[in-house]
């Protein structure tokens, strides 16, 4: 792989020989690829017997695995156990920061630059699907493939938002026990896996990044509790980014301590040298591919005092969302016909979109709110109609109607085929095996398919 000769240079003058030449030859090899089984839905003990037969276990995520990437029907990614959202795709380094983040359930958590959503869902997995989660992507576009992420891996509990950072700190102010900021970067350390990458920063380097990253943490600090934790990560190797950017936050908000990361397994220390900083960023990890299994990456841990800066948030000024006090008659009507599990929790409804949560949170209206928790479905001019995100979330038991199907039949549906079955009148939850694949409207002579188009297979 030819490498810019600017990042190498600047690597060169930083490493020592031999690192750097160690460094230089890992692109020789192979990216690293990496699977994570969704522990809301399945136990390691199933997912290593009946999913992945060469388990090869991430040492810094429990629930993380290695894969060989394959060709054709058996790729993971085209699988229906894909489609039950069993695993998720994401790169080994990449597994460490949300591991880290002292999270447990209850708690109120802010995912600040959250896209595609693979450590939103790791946050999710370790809150148990309790309490509070925000993820906010301010690509509207990206920001839809985070919510189908959400929505695939049975996710309860996340408000999905595409804002600034600047605005949701005016919304909420210090509301969040824990911030997660996996910054926008150079991209550095993706090199290898993602040869696109390589055109843009030959175009722009590591340009307007810094200043980027510093206006995010700008907003991250008035988010955060005192008290509560901040989790910055990047892809990249500059100095500049990781722990100069941290060692900015230290000289405007000096109510920060940095906490240690766990480096067994080849992770790296943070250097502190390289940018003349504090030396309590050497706490930080550091992700290199001749060092360890996995692609380049920088995370670091910080803890805010309990006399740090607090903000007010602006939900006094009508714009809090509020959860109704009455829900549409057909909701209740589709429950009734269709559902085992009880209608409960606080209803939220948006354009005729009801939205399901827990608990009353703080949830404000104009930050650009993709979804609010749990999607249940929308009242449409013929009646309630249940949404992919709602059967996600079941199990066989939870449903009075079950059509349990194997793997070619599943394959069929998946693809928006009409299947050859016909039934008592309702909703029907189509299973591959013990995992829900999405709805399906029946009746004695009528099987209409409800798989949503915009995730059906075209292989």
């Amino acid at each position: 792989m030819k490498l810019p000769e600017n990042f190498k240079n600047r690597l060169k003058a930083l490493m020592e020989e031999k690192d750097f030449n160690d460094f230089i030859k890992s692109y020789e090899n192979t990216a690293h690829y990496g699977i994570r089984l969704n522990s809301l839905k399945i136990s390691k003990e199933t997912f290593e017997k009946e999913i992945l037969k060469d388990v090869q276990p991430v040492p810094w995520c429990s629930t993380g695995y290695y894969y060989h990437k394959v060709d054709g029907s058996n790729r993971l990614s085209v699988h229906p156990y894909y489609h039950c959202g069993l695993y998720y795709f994401q790169e080994p380094s990449a597994m460490y920061p949300a591991v880290n983040l002292p999270v447990v359930p209850g708690d109120k958590v802010l995912d600040l630059c959250a896209a595609p959503g693979g450590k939103t869902t790791q946050l999710v997995e370790a809150m148990e699907n309790k309490g509070f989660i925000l993820a906010n992507e301010i690509s509207p576009k990206r920001a839809k493939a985070l919510l189908k992420n959400v929505e695939l891996m049975a996710v309860e509990n996340t408000v999905v938002t595409s804002t600034t950072p600047a605005k949701l700190a005016t919304f909420y102010g210090s509301y969040f026990d824990a911030v997660l900021v996996d910054a926008p970067c150079s991209g550095e350390g993706m090199f290898r896996k993602e040869k696109g990458l390589l055109k843009a920063y030959e175009k722009f380097g590591s340009e307007n990044m810094e200043g980027l990253q510093k206006e995010i943490l700008d907003s991250a600090n008035l988010l955060l509790k005192p008290g509560g934790y901040l989790m910055y990560s990047t892809c990249t190797f500059s100095p500049a980014e990781n722990e100069g950017t941290i060692q900015y936050l230290f000289n405007e908000y000096p109510d920060y301590e940095i906490l240690e990361l766990p480096k067994e397994d080849g992770i790296s220390s943070g250097r502190p040298n390289w940018i003349k900083g504090d030396p309590a960023l050497k706490n930080a990890a550091r992700f290199w591919p001749h060092k360890v299994r996995g692609e380049g990456h920088f995370a670091i841990l910080l803890r805010k005092s309990e006399n740090g800066i607090k903000k007010t948030g602006n939900f006094k000024n009508k714009i809090n969302w509020q959860p109704v006090e009455k829900i549409d008659e057909t909701v209740k009507e589709f429950y009734k016909a269709n559902i085992v599990k009880p209608l409960s929790g606080y209803f939220y409804e948006k354009d005729s979109h009801y939205y399901l949560m827990d608990y009353p949170y703080e949830i404000n209206e104009k930050s650009h709110l993709d979804a609010i928790g749990l999607s249940i479905g929308e009242v449409t001019k013929y009646g309630f109609e249940p949404s992919q995100a709602l059967i996600m979330t079941f199990l066989k038991k939870d449903l009075k109607h079950v059509l349990p199907v194997n793997m070619e039949v599943a394959n069929r549906y998946l693809k928006g085929e009409t299947l050859d079955y016909k039934g008592e009148k309702g909703y029907y939850g189509i299973f591959l095996e013990n995992y829900p694949l999405g709805w399906a409207k029946v009746a004695p002579d009528f099987f209409k398919n409800k798989y949503p188009k915009s995730w059906r297979k075209s292989y």
